[in-house]
């Protein structure tokens, strides 16, 4: 299990590696600049397009990882590479991958339409709700001691929608210095990681190592 999850931080890493060259490119051609100001600690213009790189990194890695995993519970493809013991585990995950990776790729094109024309705050935490609910009402959420009742899921959706605009703010203002975000997001990723192989979910933490890969360049 161990080869995997650093097939997949590796792999995670390369694709995000090699986009950043173009998105510098692309963002210094355009204009697309971080300026210095107040909360900033550089004095240089920035390129923008870092989360680009990491979405990349771990959303591709992600795709590759369940289209094997689903070739290799339909066809037997790439059974030579180890046992499929875990295929029909991913392959049941890919709804809530769909979910997720949905709400993450909003959540993306919310920062970089902020970054570009600074967007005011009641628009981002409409769209930021806006992304939790649907989370929520796609089957995605924390559950609750009383699960199977109405109060266990009203609590339980509520509770994972403010968790979700939470976190999202909370890390918006942490990045206001060059690579804090990732370095942050990389720390606490590997520490998920460990604990997710220690109890035995491990495709969680072969997600976690493709959003660790992703981060560690950028």
């Amino acid at each position: 299990m161990l080869i995997f999850l650093a097939a997949a931080f590796l792999l995670a890493l390369v694709i995000s590696a090699d986009s950043i060259p173009w998105i510098i490119r692309v963002a210094r051609r355009r204009g697309f600049l971080d300026h210095p100001g107040p909360r900033k600690v550089h004095t240089e213009p920035v390129p923008y397009g870092g989360g680009l790189a990491v979405a990349l990194g771990m959303l591709v890695t992600l795709a590759i990882g369940a289209g094997a995993a689903y070739l290799n519970l339909r066809y037997g493809w790439f059974s030579r590479f180890g046992p499929s013991i875990h295929a029909a585990g991913v392959v049941s995950k890919i709804p809530s991958l769909a979910v997720y990776a949905a709400g993450s790729l909003v959540i993306l094109l919310l920062g970089i339409t902020d970054d570009r024309k600074k967007l005011s705050p009641a628009w981002k935490l409409a769209v930021q709700f806006c992304v939790a609910t649907g989370t929520v009402l796609g089957g995605e959420r924390l559950s609750l001691f009383w699960e199977g009742s109405l109060t266990g899921d009203l609590f339980g959706g509520a509770i994972t929608v403010l968790w979700i605009v939470g976190l999202t703010n909370a890390w918006n203002l942490l990045d206001h210095m060059d690579g804090l975000a990732s370095g942050t997001a990389l720390l606490v990723t590997l520490a998920f990681a460990a604990i997710a192989v220690q109890t035995g979910q491990f495709f969680l933490a072969a997600a976690l190592a493709a959003l660790a890969g992703s981060c560690m360049r950028t």
